[in-house]
């Protein structure tokens, strides 16, 4: 029996080194053409999860989430009215920093949403997936329960913020 560690996608360890070396060694080694004909190795990810934990991750590490404490009930009610307007004043009020994120999040969530029929994930799923990493009650310590009772105005929101991402950026900006 050899000790070759397998992974995953059926290949071992060596095979992996041996590749790797091989693709090194055809590189150029002369200092001038080694930096004008340079390959960086590419991320090739096989599972689009790693990526999207990572995002996730980064948003739960904020210290505040990207909509931020003072703006959370106006959230709530924007999402149990489904009120597009009060939506935009919620982003409008937001700091710079915040609204440009959460724009650059939004139209990559939107952008997701364009292909469901191949990814599975509509704004619903998405809002459902993203929703308790930008938007969090300040009160979540002291009562857990809201939680519970402001999931789905939060998911109203965030909903609203993939589905009219196109009108929101034309008038929201930034």
């Amino acid at each position: 029996m050899n000790d070759t560690s397998w992974n995953q996608n059926g290949t071992n360890q060596h095979d992996r080194n041996l590749s790797t070396s091989s693709t090194l060694s055809s590189t150029s080694t002369s200092s001038t053409a080694h930096h004008r004909n340079r390959r960086h190795p590419k991320v090739h990810l096989r599972d689009a999860d790693v990526a999207a934990d990572v995002l996730k991750q980064w948003l739960r590490a904020m210290p505040e989430p990207l909509i931020s404490f003072d703006l959370y009930a106006c959230a709530i009610e924007a999402g149990n009215t489904k009120s597009l307007g009060k939506t935009m004043e919620v982003l409008k009020s937001l700091d710079t920093e915040r609204c440009q994120t959460i724009m650059y999040l939004l139209n990559f969530l939107c952008n997701i949403a364009k292909t469901e029929s191949i990814t599975k994930m509509g704004s619903q799923q998405l809002a459902i997936v993203i929703m308790p990493n930008i938007i969090k009650s300040p009160n979540l310590n002291e009562n857990p329960a809201l939680a519970i009772m402001n999931a789905n105005p939060e998911k109203e929101f965030v909903m609203m913020l993939i589905e009219h991402f196109d009108e929101i950026e034309k008038k929201v900006g930034r």
